[in-house]
């Protein structure tokens, strides 16, 4: 019988710790990531905004206060990419509320913006139009702040500028 060296019996036992770590380790990794992409697209994210809402009436220019609140769901993620539909929300101008009913957006992760685009009624059930340009920046944690520039078209012929400032948590 020959005498297998130290050397070799440790590169044996070596090779067999790797392979078991391997049976263990990526069946629950494949799991994990399967299961947090299913909680991910699943996921809503409600941001909110405040600021002023500013019109041009009878050649004077009118500030208002306005509140924002929309309601999110990823459609598709990538790299670079992230892109939303909005699932509801609301927009209060000085009392006023508009109620916005869907909407899709994209955030582009590289330049930390946001586009959305969203469809609402009117108290007395005009349509209405918002878009929105976000800036966002992370705070730390799950906290996203942001810079919003919009317009708020109302029935055919009644527009408000939006300059807002908000933010999201994103679970």
């Amino acid at each position: 019988m020959s005498k297998m060296s130290l050397k070799k019996k440790t590169v044996i036992i070596a090779v067999a710790a790797v392979f078991m770590a391997v049976i263990i380790v990526v069946p629950n990794m494949v799991f994990a990531t399967s299961s947090i992409l299913a909680e991910e697209t699943a996921v809503q994210v409600t941001a909110y905004a405040q600021g002023i809402a500013i019109q041009e009436m009878d050649n004077e220019t009118v500030k208002m206060p306005a509140n924002v609140t929309l309601t999110a769901e990823p459609i598709e993620r990538g790299e670079k990419l992230i892109l939303f539909k909005i699932v509801g929300g609301r927009v209060d101008i000085n009392g006023t509320l508009y109620t916005i009913s869907q909407g899709k957006g994209v955030v582009i992760k590289p330049r930390h913006i946001v586009v959305l685009h969203c469809q609402g009624t009117s108290p007395d059930g005009a349509q209405v139009l918002l878009r929105l340009r976000v800036r966002y920046f992370w705070m730390g944690g799950h906290l996203y702040v942001a810079r919003v520039k919009g317009i708020l078209k109302i029935g055919e012929d009644t527009k408000m500028l939006l300059l807002l400032r908000g933010h999201a948590r994103i679970p």
